[in-house]
């Protein structure tokens, strides 16, 4: 009876779906190419987080930091979600008056969190100075040296020796924070960059660091010319002139995605500043070529604002809602899609049932699967859903019997698996911080490796350009893009 019952809830999920979709203003898009988790994947139901996921953090310890905002939020203002049980526990700052909403956040090297700024009064789009620590192995904070600047949706990069800029947001409702910022890598330390490194980037700034030790600005929020790239570079605090201009224009609210082999940068998504309709549109800049161009790809099966994307075990990149619009929360799309970056095309995958767009977030776990969280409105506004994608229904994962848990840039190490000539390849994947369309710090960095009879000899990443000082979620994956449950490894 079971069995019948959940086939019943899922012939209904279905239907509404398909429902939902021939009654929406958007034009008919294709259905899912099949119904079986295999093909689609399969979304959990939606159950209680106790916090509205405006921010998800992945800790070391494969738990999720999910920080909420006081205009929506009459509990804690944070907690600490465990996967492994489901259960979450009050992690709140101390201080009432810190509101982190909003705030740009991402982690140190030494698995902490680094929060910096934030909102200062509900209703305003003023920015704060204050910036915290969080430490997830006894959840608790502890106060960073102040920003020079106030900060309301600004954007951290770590760099190749683990410090970190501080770009963009709001100072003020109006006047934006154009000087950028850096914190050493134990965030004991704050200096503001010369006067050559100040530009106005905007809000929650698209920023992704180069196997070159460059920083690429994809444009995708704003810029004073408007949806143009540019390169910063650390070593002599300078911008480049413009790179390219994206060809759809600004793609407000739109994500940006630095694809495996982190040479290429996906644009998806969003909406022109002038008109708040999503676009389904997608382009990609070669960052390697000598005058690198954007150019259009095949676009999403929805238009979708608002989004989330993230980076799977296999090097697919999954989307996860959004809305088409006019406002930020308006048609949701509830429908999933993956990318496939080696043949450019987009997979319709199965659809959620919580809307997820505006202050929604996703994350990937270090099981393989993924958490969906957040949209500060309606009555399931504190609910996550947990995505299971089709790799995990085409047969036995790999396992990860030992490996070390620290690992030197350029070391050759030992990983021990039950079965290593069944592998064909490992990856790491940065532990996602996301906010407001925007993984913090997403990479995937693919590893060399040959296998013996017992093992697999493993060449960590060379440097700190191609994997910045800090914790990974390490999978390896057979011939059936079956990934294992990922190891953690700190890579320095």
């Amino acid at each position: 009876m079971n069995q019948i019952a959940a086939r019943s809830r899922r012939y209904l999920k279905i239907a509404s779906v398909l429902l939902l979709v021939a009654s929406s203003l958007a034009v008919t898009q294709p259905s899912p190419v099949g119904s079986a988790p295999a093909d689609v994947g399969v979304w959990s139901d939606p159950f209680d987080l106790g916090v509205t996921g405006v921010h998800s953090i992945v800790l070391p310890n494969g738990k999720v930091l999910l920080i909420s905002r006081k205009a929506v939020t009459t509990g804690p203002l944070a907690r600490v979600w465990d996967p492994a049980t489901n259960t979450s526990i009050d992690a709140s700052h101390p201080d009432a008056t810190r509101d982190a909403y909003c705030a740009g956040h991402s982690l140190l090297a030494d698995g902490r969190v680094l929060v910096t700024g934030g909102n200062f009064v509900v209703g305003s789009k003023d920015g704060v100075k204050t910036v915290d620590v969080f430490d997830g192995t006894d959840n608790g904070w502890s106060p960073a040296p102040p920003l020079a600047l106030k900060r309301w949706y600004p954007t951290n990069v770590e760099l190749p020796n683990g410090e970190v800029l501080v770009f963009g947001g709001h100072r003020v409702d109006g006047a934006f924070a154009n000087a950028v910022e850096s914190y050493n890598k134990t965030a004991t330390a704050r200096v503001k960059l010369p006067n050559t490194a100040t530009r106005k980037v905007g809000l929650y700034p698209r920023m992704h660091l180069l196997p070159n030790g460059a920083l690429f600005y994809s444009g995708v929020t704003t810029d004073a010319l408007g949806a143009v790239g540019r390169f910063f570079d650390p070593a002599t605090n300078t911008w480049s002139p413009a790179v390219d201009k994206m060809s759809f224009g600004v793609r407000a609210d739109g994500m940006s995605v630095l694809l495996p082999g982190l040479d290429e940068v996906l644009a998806i998504g969003g909406s022109t500043l002038n008109d708040s309709t999503a676009t389904a549109s997608t382009e990609i800049i070669d960052l390697s070529s000598g005058t690198p161009q954007w150019r259009s790809t095949e676009p999403m099966n929805f238009a979708r604002k608002e989004a989330n994307s993230v980076m799977l075990p296999d090097g697919t990149l999954l989307v996860i809602g959004g809305a088409l619009g006019g406002g930020s929360y308006e048609n949701p799309v509830k429908e999933s899609e993956l990318f496939d970056p080696v043949t450019e095309t987009w997979t319709v995958m199965d659809s959620q049932t919580a809307p997820r767009a505006h202050h929604s977030t996703a994350v990937l776990l270090p099981d393989g699967r993924v958490l969906s969280a957040g949209h500060d409105r309606g009555t399931m506004k504190t609910t996550g859903e947990i995505y299971s994608p089709p790799y995990l229904f085409k047969g036995d994962r790999p396992t990860i019997s030992s490996t070390p848990a620290k690992v030197d840039h350029g070391e050759r190490f030992t990983l021990e698996t039950p079965n290593p000539g069944s592998i064909e390849r490992i990856a790491l994947i940065s532990a996602p911080a996301v906010t407001h369309s925007h993984t913090f710090d997403q990479r995937y960095v693919d590893l060399s490796f040959t296998a013996t009879p017992s093992s697999l000899s493993v060449t960590a990443p060379a440097d700190g350009a191609i994997a910045p000082p800090g914790h990974y979620m390490m999978f390896l994956l057979d011939s059936n893009g079956v990934p294992s449950v990922a190891s953690w490894v700190h890579v320095s």
